[in-house]
């Protein structure tokens, strides 16, 4: 039976995470669908649980690579590429289920044919995060959920080639996506359980410091740079929003030296360097199947 479904995790020293959420996946997942996991494991605790993924995984069609670069916008732009499914789904390795996720996310195309894209919503600590939107399109994502045709994801060149930690890289995507390829849906009603551990991942917002600062506005600035008009003046007040509302850093840290200098001023300086490197345009990057190891492979069995 021809796979319709790609659901794709990457996955950054999160071994025992995602132990606990593969099992709540795979009893959503049939003939039609795959799971890709792009695994970037580099602290030595992967190979202790290999044999472990590959039995829990036994009877569904899965890939599992691992890749020695910890990047989130390559791992998600090399598994879009290899994917065999029309519809790609994304989740992060750290979330809870509670209801069937695939087809939640399958049933918005098939009930209307312009929907693009998906922006899934998520809840942890009892507090939910909804896409925002304009004009019933939304206009942020979370990677912990969403969802894409693969034609659409890839004509927008993917995830761009931004820096850890991962703000605002989903951002820069749902806009860029929008741009070029429609509507993004706001799925409200499709929400999982972000458990944001602070280890592992691309740094979260429990262990923010000055890398953490100096990844997200180079990020920021960059995104800045290489917006196209007229959304380079559309989006500027907005964007300038965000950095306030979520940027800022705490007193204690926003009055040393150290701050400035590796987290402002290099921000700065690098990611006009990015700018000129990637020839002021928005880039992404992927890597070629025969750039990542196959740690092994699966098969479904079964029928439903």
């Amino acid at each position: 039976m021809q796979i319709k479904n790609t659901i794709i995790i990457p996955t950054f020293n999160r071994t025992k995470e995602l132990l606990l959420t593969i099992p709540q996946l795979i009893k959503y997942l049939d003939r039609e669908c795959e799971l890709i996991v792009i695994d970037q494991t580099n602290d030595g605790s992967l190979e202790n649980y290999v044999n472990e993924f590959k039995k829990m995984l036994t009877g569904v069609n899965c890939r599992y690579y691992h890749s020695q670069t910890p990047s989130v916008p390559l791992a998600w732009n090399t598994a879009a590429k290899m994917a065999k499914g029309d519809l790609l789904i994304f989740i992060d390795d750290d979330i809870d289920l509670d209801f069937n996720l695939v087809s939640k996310h399958i049933g918005y195309y098939e009930h209307n044919q312009d929907i693009k894209g998906v922006a899934g919503s998520y809840y942890t600590d009892n507090v939910k995060w909804i896409p925002s939107s304009d004009k019933n399109t939304a206009t942020t994502l979370a990677g912990v959920n969403m969802s894409f045709r693969k034609n659409n994801f890839l004509n927008t060149g993917g995830l761009s080639s931004m820096k850890k930690p991962f703000a605002p890289i989903d951002w820069e995507l749902a806009e860029s996506f929008y741009r070029r390829e429609g509507r993004l849906l706001v799925g409200e009603d499709c929400c999982v359980f972000h458990r944001a551990p602070a280890d592992g991942g691309c740094a979260n917002q429990s262990t923010r410091g000055t890398q953490w600062y100096y990844g997200t506005y180079h990020n920021h600035i960059l995104w800045m740079l290489i917006r196209p008009f007229p959304y380079s003046v559309k989006r500027l007040p907005r964007h300038f929003y965000w950095l306030y509302k979520y940027c800022i850093p705490p007193f204690v840290l926003l009055r040393t030296w150290e701050f400035w200098k590796k987290s402002v001023f290099a921000s700065i300086r690098d990611a006009f360097k990015t700018y000129q490197l990637d020839g002021r345009t928005r880039k992404s990057v992927a890597l070629s199947e025969g750039e990542i190891t196959l740690l092994f492979e699966t098969k479904c069995n079964y029928c439903r």
